[in-house]
């Protein structure tokens, strides 16, 4: 007698829901246009665990929306170009390659009112020209269009970059940034923990640094020696065309 066939049921594995109270997530720091949250890793991350999804919005339903920031596995975010003296409502969930888990409950923060003084965001245009060793602010945008760089300029935590954007000297990239596809970065570049390039490929020049978790777009290419921390995440189709300097 032939037994009967027998029919396996398998589910995709996607992370497990998380929540204030049992992932401990709090408001770490805010100003007047950030706040920052840290939390503790999500108990069971399924496979191909490689993202926390964060949502803001000014209530808990109808207007809260995903917040584009780069992947990470990083237990801490930060929300930026937020509203001055404003209640903001927060949430997360993991994510791998068979989906995003149940997302959390809200946790609520009010930024402080519009400070005085220190480096202030600008309103700015595209195709501008700005000079060495400039500083600019947490969150900065330069999405409207490319614009001319001096070298050493300061772009703090947040700032947002056009696409086709060409940095011609080295810069000070502090805290991880949003850069739009097919950027050009000059030789010797070095960029801090954390940072996205899943926008589109690069051009990066010789002897670029990339600190640790450092996460690639498909079909990029690196056509010279490159320094990668520990972490580093590749798409496919990635192209090395030199020897290059891992992390442990």
């Amino acid at each position: 007698m032939i037994a009967p066939l027998q029919v396996i049921d398998v589910f995709a594995a996607i992370p497990s829901t998380m929540s204030v109270a049992g992932n401990n997530i709090q408001v770490l720091s805010y100003d007047d246009r950030r706040v920052t949250l840290t939390w503790n890793a999500v108990d069971v991350p399924g496979v191909g665990f490689y993202d926390y999804e964060l949502q803001v919005g000014s209530d808990c339903v109808a207007s809260i929306v995903t917040y584009s920031d780069p992947h990470s596995i990083a237990t801490i975010g930060s929300f930026y170009n937020l509203t001055p003296d404003t209640t903001y409502y927060f949430r997360l969930a993991a994510v791998n390659a068979s989906g995003a888990g149940t997302m959390s409950d809200c946790i609520s923060q009010k930024t402080l009112a519009a400070a005085s003084g220190g480096i202030e965001h600008q309103d700015v245009e595209s195709g501008q020209t700005f000079d060495a060793g400039a500083e600019f602010a947490e969150g900065q945008s330069f999405s409207s269009g490319t614009q001319t760089f001096g070298a050493n300029t300061k772009f703090n935590a947040g700032t947002e970059f056009a696409a086709s954007q060409e940095f011609t000297a080295v810069q000070t990239f502090s805290g991880t940034q949003v850069f739009g596809a097919s950027t050009t970065f000059t030789a010797g570049q070095a960029f801090q923990p954390g940072q996205s390039f899943t926008a589109g490929t690069q051009t990066f020049g010789a002897g670029t640094t990339f600190a640790n978790h450092t996460h690639f777009a498909d079909s990029q290419e690196f056509g010279s020696v490159q320094s990668f921390g520990e972490g580093a995440k590749f798409g496919s189709s990635t192209t090395f065309g030199a020897t290059n300097t891992w992390g442990d």
